[in-house]
Order: C-alpha cells, then structure tokens, then sequence
C-alpha cells in the first residue's frame, strides 16, 4: 500500500511504483484520476503496466470521460473496473461490478451485492420508477453494518433512520437506470460548497470578506492565505452556502508546492461550485486565467463547474453585470470587492446555483454525464 503524493518528484510516481514492484490491484479515487489525466498521457505512457489486473474507483460518482481514460491508458483496455460505492458506516463495499462478470457503463457503480437491498425512494417514502431520481436507502440489514455511534445511540438512530423510520438513508442522491444500474448522484444536503479560487491578487481574500465579513487577512502580497479559511453563508433565494478562500495561484505553480498545498487545494477539488476571481484591471488577466485552470486541472478540480468573477470594477469603470453562456447559465459577474458593487448580482448567482444543483440532484442528473452511454462489454469477461 503507497500513501503519498502521486506527483513528486514526478507526476509518474504511480506509474513507477506499479511496474518497479508489480503491482496487480490499482484503487483510487475518481479525483487523482481527472489529476492524472491533465498531467498528461505521456507519463503513463513511459511505463508498461503489464502486472495490472483489476482496477478500482471509489470515493465519489466517476464521470465517464475520466472511466474511458482510466479504462484506456492505465488498464490497457484489457483490466476490469470496479466502481464500487460504500461508506464507513456500510462496513463494506455495497454495489459494485463483479470483475468479469458484469458489463460495465461509465460512470455507474452497476448493480448491488447479493444480499444489498438499495431503493431510490421519494422524499413520502415511495419507491421511484427507474429513470427517475431520489433518495438512496438501504431497506434490509447486512452483516456488516454499523450498529450505533460510540455513547450516542439517539444520534445513531436520528442520523441513519429517521428519514424513513426502519430504513438506512445513506445521505445520497441516486437513479437506477432501465437497466437496474445504480447511478450515484451525491450528497444529499441543504449546503453549496463554494471555493474561490484565483491568480494571487486578484481580490480572492477581499471578496471573501465582503461576502461573509469575516476579517480574513488580505494583502497584496504572494500567497497571503495559506490556509483553508471557510464561513458559513445565508444567501436568499438559495439556502446556505459555505465559501472557502483557499491560496491565490502564480504562474507555473510548482508539483512539489501543489503537494504542499494539498489540503488548502483539497476543498477546490471537491467543492459543488468555483467562484474564479480574475483582477480585471490587469493586462495579463487572460494569461493568469489560463494558469489558474491549469493548475485547476492539475489538482482534479477542471471539472467544478465555474462562475468568473470579473473583479476591480472600480477600476476600470464598467458597469456591474451578469452574462450568461449560450444555454442561459451563469457565466461571468462583474463586481467590485472593495466597494460592493455588484456583490447583489454575485449572491444571486449562488443562489441560481444553488437551485440548478438541488434540481438535478432531486431529478438524478449528474451534470457530469452525457445521455446515451451504452453498456460496455468487459473485456475480461
């Protein structure tokens, strides 16, 4: 077992590890996947991978571009892959594909364990049609399930089986397909996790402050947050947001620092939206975008979905707005962090995206997933 940075001293570190010591079962998260892929294929390329067998996905729903990629370069097209969905409290691995044995669609952690009785069941306890989404329950007892939190038998039972009294409720959103594949959604909450990322100075620790007045120290200075600072967030509209402000970016942000970096950058990768704050006054403002998503990319956050926050309105004289992409969704706020202008149109984009994320989760759409993956014969069947 290897427990470390993937990209130190090079982003091969993986790859290096799996042939020098041949081996045979490669597990990780769908996260270090998407960090693999921007790093580019040539890494893996310098590196044959013959002792691999079997591959795994868990932590989070895998998106099916990432599956091909894993599917393609790491397992040659010959290694199964196992997406399997658990948590702690399961005690083990609950729905999973059974190497060999079942065909695969990306993206889908496929169908359950013998004896694992998942239901996608509406916020009245009924049972949805397949194609429809829901909550994910788990309706019969397993072997190896949590039986109670240590000294707390009351949090136990609110916190697992009040939602639907006598049913596990395993806080996540999911569909089954016409199938009866299991699509995971997420997690089911009233929360946005937002992360502000952006260039270093761009106005991140500013805009921060004005949103949630939480005094965080700002200057204009290199990495004048080293740390994660997070505030909770009431936002109209929307329900409760909690922001993140996590280190500004530089240009050609070294692997080793990214490492170093890993738990400030962590919250960024696994954050429900992006707020990239771009310092509109400067004249490098598109090279500096450029780097931020770059490094976005290399950390596995290049698929969060992202509002730009055109800041420094004030000094530049335009006007506060909002614009949209080509299918009506928020793309770009003008603001000023430091006189509050357009900070309004800022929190009602939150609030839009609060509603679009609680709508797909209810409806059990994965922004992530394109229609019409068909069923993938596993090779090794």
């Amino acid at each position: 077992m290897y427990e470390g940075a993937p990209n130190h001293p090079e982003p091969d570190r993986f790859w290096d590890i799996i042939d020098r010591h041949g081996v045979t079962i490669f597990y990780t998260a769908p996260t270090a996947i998407r960090a693999f892929m921007r790093w580019g294929d040539d890494y893996v390329k310098k590196h044959s991978l013959a002792s691999l067998r079997l591959l795994g996905s868990v932590g989070e729903p895998i998106n099916p571009e990432a599956w091909m990629w894993y599917h393609t370069l790491i397992g040659k097209k010959r290694c199964p892959i196992v997406d399997t969905w658990w948590q702690t409290e399961t005690g083990a691995i609950m729905v999973s594909p059974l190497p060999g044995v079942t065909g695969a669609k990306p993206g889908s952690c496929t169908r359950p364990f013998f004896g694992v009785v998942p239901k996608i069941l509406d916020d009245n306890g009924k049972e949805v049609p397949k194609g429809s989404g829901g909550r994910l329950f788990l309706t019969q007892p397993w072997p190896s399930m949590l039986r109670t939190l240590w000294n707390d038998d009351e949090r136990y039972k609110k916190q697992y089986w009040s939602e639907i009294p006598g049913i596990y409720f395993a806080g996540d959103g999911a569909r089954f397909d016409k199938d009866g594949y299991l699509w995971v959604v997420g997690r089911i909450d009233d929360v946005l996790n937002v992360s502000l990322v952006g260039y270093t100075n761009a106005g991140k620790s500013t805009l921060f402050n004005a949103l949630t007045h939480a005094g965080v120290y700002a200057a204009n200075k290199l990495f004048a947050t080293l740390d994660t600072t997070s505030r909770k967030l009431w936002v109209e509209g929307g329900g409760r947001v909690v922001i993140s402000d996590t280190v500004g970016f530089i240009r050609d942000l070294p692997h080793g620092l990214v490492a170093a970096f890993h738990a400030t950058l962590e919250a960024t990768a696994e954050a429900d939206l992006l707020l990239h704050v771009v310092d509109s006054a400067s004249p490098v403002r598109e090279q500096q975008m450029r780097e931020v998503d770059k490094v976005l990319n290399e950390i596995g956050a290049g698929l969060v979905p992202q509002i730009v926050v055109w800041n420094k309105i004030d000094l530049t004289g335009v006007a506060a707005e909002v614009e949209q992409d080509d299918y009506g969704r928020i793309a770009r706020v003008r603001v000023s962090a430091r006189t509050g202008e357009g900070l309004a149109l800022l929190r009602a984009a939150l609030a839009e995206s609060a509603r679009v994320r609680e709508q797909n989760r209810a409806a059990g759409v994965r922004p992530d997933i394109a229609a019409g993956f068909e069923l993938q014969e596993d090779p090794c069947r």
